[in-house]
């Protein structure tokens, strides 16, 4: 069933209603109308020999409730159809297989229409109704085979192909005179067009003709079929009247309304229903019934589609006019007969004009006068007449001039006619266009003068210039080559380029000259030889002038000054970049106004990227720095532009191969006059290999080389460090002094090799032991020191928890050690080796370092005392205190 619903894409005809919420309220709103308009087609529109209904409304609202909201109403459509179902008396499940019939054939019709991209939802056509009923004959007729189908499972009506006939024709019905009514009103009520107070007492008075004709069938008692007939004639007389007289809505409030009357009248007062052994009077009423929809609807569309029709083509005569009248000339139309017809705004304003008007020269005729007649006499322009004959004639094409017009007190002003024929059917004439062109006139007078300022300018400027033809010939110079050159004006005049010309050959030249033909125009450097043989160098701009003939206008300038410059700054450059390349400094700059990054040569070598690519923009230099340097460079960088102070910082950026380097960046601030910051440069200097030196002379002076764990100095700062957070927080903390037992054996017997491999074994092992912020650190020979911080506030429960970790790790160290002796056989051999463990306890400041360490010695000593493999603490009671 969700597979025939369509989705609404933009090519949908359906896409571009407003659709209905998906809220829990307003789906049961729309449930509430489809039950309610269910429950009284069942008490109005039912046909009582086989009850079949005449009208079905639930049909056409639950296709107005899948167009308008979608997959999500199918719920809504299926439970109110079950609801009817279980209401009319069938059992529960024949009640669902009938509300999923009747889901199924508003998803199908739905589908119809949204497939058809001609379909216009606002019913703007006939063909528009035709297409909805299709749809709705194929939905009911899926609604009625699921009915018959499910009829015959329950067994439950001897015949129902009659009564499915009429499930068929009332979902017909409703969905013709629903659904074109439902989404009027949606479309309305989104755009909250109110009528007027006339057209409001027109509809009141047209439903209480309609009430009152329908009551025709009731005033007798016998109730005859000719006053049902006069009733159902008036009713269809009506809705005509009201699909002529009213807009959309309106109307197919009316029709609805009709419809409903005639129905219920067919159903109230009986008339040939109650006595009909079969159905057919119900498919008479039905056939009534769908007459009054189709008739008033299709009348009511045409005389839309007329309106729409009509109001195009006024629009189309508006747009022609506004058209006219907004050109910027004085515009004319006349008949075969010479007689002006239409004139725009414009010619009637000049022809009006106060100033025209008293000048015969000017005067133009007014529309409906025979222009021939009354053309202005004018000595420049005397032709009009016989100009406008002969395209009235048709013995030209076209007639166009200009003229000047002399009025008294006013300066000359030019115009320009043009006289064209037009054709409409079976009439013809002309147009006239007077255009005011003597700003034209005044431009090219101003061009020409300008063009003499040019000439002017071009012989008084310092930089050169010819004019050349085609092949190189000079057809003309200024004096200022005459003077770079050495040669006169005739001289050069007798000269084709490929003379003056001291880099390229004539073959190069003719070359040249065919690529600036193809391109228009380009800018280069050569060098020219003078007249006395020496070489300049000279910048050449140079276009192309497509004319009646192919002229080169080239500007020549003398360079060799700044050709010298440049050759010494290229030198410097290259000391510059050759200087950096030893540093391993590089040099960049940020334009802050244009985003634009400049990296010297340098940088692309540390960074490895290609010059061709030039630098990335600032925003994209994400790629070139770590993630941490990269928010470090975005933030000094800000405070370097709020404070216009000069920076520096070690950052580590990503080269090409994917390895990292540690670099010291430098950065200034150069402000412009208004002391905004204009742009960033500084330096960018490798020193990965010194930080590499720095750490390897760190770790040698606060690490043992054996072992890799923190010396004695290390231990000094963490245990200063500990004792100053003791001192704050008040928590204990705890130095372990170890021994290692049975050490010195294993050195003479083996040799000091073994004895290293044993002790950085054991190293490893006591780190083990403990936890991140605790250190381990080697005092020297077989002794290792362990600083616990962070313990408790009581001392009680700062001792257990160091006896706890001391334990630990005695018998993380009892456990024999596999060692291999380097000897010529490789021998493997197994050692024991137990650890003596002193233990102090210390609150801040209270003790000196040394008192800590003498205290923990003494504890260790005492416990190889006790025989060894044992932990004792500096004070007796906490040993006693933890034996116990």
């Amino acid at each position: 069933m969700l597979d025939l619903l369509p989705h609404m894409t933009s090519r949908s005809s359906l896409a571009g209603l407003a659709t209905l919420p998906q809220s829990l309220a307003a789906r049961l709103a729309w449930l509430a109308a489809y039950v309610l308009a269910g429950a009284f087609a069942q008490h109005a529109f039912t046909i009582p020999i086989c009850g079949g209904h005449l009208l079905w409304p639930p049909a056409g609202i639950a296709l107005v409730a899948l167009i308008l909201g979608g997959r999500g109403y199918i719920p809504v459509v299926f439970l109110g159809a079950w609801l009817l179902q279980l209401q009319q008396g069938y059992p529960w499940w024949n009640a669902a297989l009938i509300a999923m019939g009747c889901t199924a054939a508003a998803a199908l019709s739905c589908r119809v229409l949204a497939h058809d991209e001609r379909f216009d939802p606002g019913f703007g056509h006939p063909r528009d109704f035709f297409v909805l009923a299709m749809s709705a004959s194929l939905g009911a007729a899926l609604h009625a085979m699921v009915w018959f189908l499910s009829q015959q499972l329950a067994d439950i009506v001897d015949d129902p192909l009659p009564l499915a006939i009429h499930w068929w024709q009332g979902n017909v019905l409703g969905v013709l005179l629903f659904t074109p009514l439902l989404l009027a009103l949606w479309t309305w009520w989104a755009h909250r067009t109110f009528p007027s107070s006339s057209d409001i007492r027109a509809f009141l008075g047209c439903l209480v003709l309609l009430a009152t004709v329908g009551s025709l069938p009731f005033w007798n008692d016998k109730v005859e079929t000719t006053y049902g007939l006069v009733s159902y004639c008036l009713t269809l007389l009506i809705v005509l009247w009201a699909a002529i007289r009213f807009e959309r809505v309106s109307a197919l409030l009316i029709t609805t309304f009709a419809v409903i009357q005639t129905l219920m009248s067919a159903h109230l007062a009986h008339v040939a229903l109650a006595h009909s052994p079969s159905y057919h009077h119900g498919l008479f009423f039905w056939a009534l019934a769908l007459t009054l929809v189709g008739v008033g609807v299709c009348v009511l569309l045409l005389m839309s589609h007329r309106r729409s029709v009509e109001a195009a083509l006024h629009d189309s005569l508006a747009f022609q006019v506004q058209i006219l009248n907004s050109v910027a000339a004085e515009v004319a139309v006349l008949d075969a007969q010479g007689a002006l017809i239409r004139v725009n705004e414009r010619w009637r304003a000049f022809a009006d004009h106060p100033a025209h008007t008293a000048c015969r020269s000017c005067r133009i005729a007014p529309s409906g006068q025979d222009y021939r007649s009354s053309c202005p006499p004018c000595h420049d322009f005397p032709n009009l007449s016989a100009g406008i004959e002969a395209v009235l004639h048709g013995e030209s094409p076209l007639f166009q001039a200009e003229y000047p017009c002399r009025c008294p007190d006013e300066p000359v002003r030019w115009f320009h006619c043009c006289v064209l024929p037009w054709h409409m059917h079976a009439q013809t004439g002309v147009t006239i266009t007077h255009v005011d062109i003597s700003a034209l006139k005044a431009a090219q007078h101003a061009s020409q003068e300008s063009t003499a300022a040019m000439q002017t300018i071009i012989n008084t400027s310092l930089d050169g210039f010819w004019k050349t033809d085609a092949e190189g010939r000079l057809l003309d110079v200024n004096y200022a080559y005459c003077q770079m050159s050495g040669y006169s004006r005739e001289e050069l005049l007798r000269m084709r380029i490929p003379d003056l010309e001291a880099v390229e050959n004539a073959a190069s030249t003719a070359q040249h000259l065919e690529k600036l033909m193809r391109e228009g125009r380009d800018l280069f450097e050569t060098c020219h030889r003078r007249k006395d043989g020496s070489v300049w160098n000279v910048e050449i701009s140079t276009i192309v002038h497509r004319s009646d003939a192919m002229h080169l206008f080239v500007f020549l300038r003398d360079v060799t000054e700044r050709t010298q410059i440049q050759a010494r700054l290229a030198k410097h450059e290259a000391m510059l970049s050759r200087t950096e390349g030893i540093a391993h400094v590089g040099s960049w700059e940020w334009h802050i106004g244009t985003d634009t990054v400049t990296w010297s040569q340098e940088m692309f070598r540390l960074f490895q990227r290609d010059p061709a690519e030039g630098a990335p923009p600032f925003a994209e230099h994400d790629q070139c720095f770590s993630t941490t340097s990269m928010q470090r460079l975005r933030e000094v960088i800000d405070k370097a532009l709020h404070d216009k102070e000069p920076f520096e910082l070690e950052l580590e950026i990503l080269r090409a191969d994917g390895q990292t380097r540690i670099c010291l960046g430098r950065g200034y601030v150069h402000t412009g006059a208004d002391g905004n910051v204009e742009r960033l440069f500084g330096s960018m200097q490798d020193i990965h290999d010194r930080k590499e030196r720095e750490n390897q002379v760190h770790r040698m002076a606060f690490y043992d080389p054996l072992t890799q764990l923190p010396n004695r100095r290390m231990l000094g700062d963490a245990l200063a460090q500990a004792m100053t957070s003791s001192q704050r927080s008040g928590r204990h903390c705890a130095v372990l002094l170890l021994d290692l037992d049975n050490f010195k054996p294993l050195n003479d017997n083996y040799g000091h090799l073994v004895g290293d491999a044993l002790l950085i074994e054991a190293g490893r092992r006591i780190s083990a032991c403990v936890r991140a912020a605790d250190t381990v650190s080697r005092l020297g020979g077989d002794e290792f020191v362990v600083l616990l911080t962070e313990l408790d506030e009581e001392r009680a429960y700062s001792a257990s928890q160091a006896q706890h970790i001391a334990k630990k790790i005695c018998t993380a160290l009892s456990v024999p050690y596999t060692l291999t002796v380097d000897t010529p056989r490789s021998q493997t051999i197994e050692h024991l080796s137990s650890v003596s463990i002193g233990v102090t306890l210390f609150v801040g400041s209270q003790l000196r370092q040394d008192d800590i360490l003498r205290n923990a010695d003494t504890a260790m000593y005492r416990a190889k005392a006790s025989g060894r493999n044992a932990v004792q603490f500096d004070t007796p009671t906490l040993d006693t205190e933890h034996t116990a």
